[in-house]
């Protein structure tokens, strides 16, 4: 397989990278971006693992660790800060380190969507899941009852069967770069560490700026349960393990790629010293050391 890239002049650009402990996908997301991206975008790298050092990132912004939420929304927060003071980018594109963007052009559609678009200000998926598959293995009978009139409701275009359609994905998005944005960033609250970011964000946005302000990445939608980890239309990669084949490994049947597979099937990659390492390893131990693998 091959980046499916153009190399063109456009907006500014700046990728920003969050990292909390899955570094080592970080360091491969980065040799993604910098050694096969054609039109070259700088990265701004904000990272809590205090035992990281600078690696190809333009920047790096180290971040204290924090719960999972707030954690995230600091990190996301910072990385945004840093990059608007470094480049004052038109654009920012925000993907998590184990959020592998392979196809550049994919982004760059997004970027000139936003562009021509007065109102929006920020391209994401949701954080949707598919209730149908939940309510086909339910023994109760009001859940099959309702996975069999999904069976005919999905057909004529209903959608009442899609739960947490009000969020937006952190894992990637693109993001024009606004002074109300940015503001409205350095204003508001650190998430609630009981709920979910995916939902604070999405709220905060539209009570800001409106539902239209957010442009919707069909491609990915339903998230849950096949676009979650892969989601071919956008050649995303979002596995938690590095291979399929780890000894060990618990997964559902939907999870067959790990990030090594991944990276074998696109042969034609430029491959820095972190994706030569993960290929050649025979033990994966090292990999994201401490992190989670589901």
């Amino acid at each position: 397989m091959n980046l499916n890239t153009s190399k063109n002049k456009g907006p500014s650009v700046v990728v920003c990278i969050t990292t909390f402990n899955r570094v080592d996908c970080a360091r491969i997301n980065m040799e993604l971006i910098k050694l096969n991206y054609k039109n070259p975008w700088p990265i701004v790298h904000a990272c809590s693992d205090q035992n990281y050092t600078q690696y190809i990132e333009d920047v790096l912004v180290k971040c204290e660790p924090k719960a999972l939420q707030r954690g995230a929304f600091e990190l996301l927060k910072q990385a945004i800060i840093v990059a608007n003071e470094k480049y004052q980018p038109n654009f920012i594109v925000h993907v998590e380190a184990d959020t592998w963007m392979m196809n550049q052009g994919f982004i760059e559609k997004y970027i000139a969507a936003l562009d021509s678009d007065s109102e929006s200000l920020i391209a994401a998926s949701s954080w949707s899941f598919d209730k149908t598959y939940k309510w086909k293995d339910s023994i109760k009978f009001s859940k099959q009852l309702a996975y069999q009139i999904t069976r005919f409701t999905k057909k004529i275009g209903l959608k009442w069967h899609i739960g947490w359609k009000n969020t937006i994905s952190t894992q990637f998005f693109v993001l024009k770069n606004t002074d109300d944005f940015r503001t409205l960033l350095n204003e508001i609250p650190e998430p609630d560490p009981k709920g979910y970011l995916e939902k604070y964000l999405f709220k905060k946005i539209k009570s800001h700026f409106g539902r239209k302000s957010i442009l919707w990445i069909k491609e990915r939608e339903p998230v849950h349960p096949h676009n979650r980890d892969t989601c071919k239309k956008m050649e995303l990669y979002s596995q938690h393990f590095p291979s399929s084949k780890e000894p060990g490994l618990k997964h559902n049947n939907l999870l067959l790629d790990g990030k090594k597979e991944t990276l074998q099937k696109y042969a034609n990659l430029n491959r820095g010293q972190f994706m030569q390492k993960l290929l050649e390893s025979k033990s994966l131990d090292y990999y994201n050391k401490g992190a989670k693998r589901y």
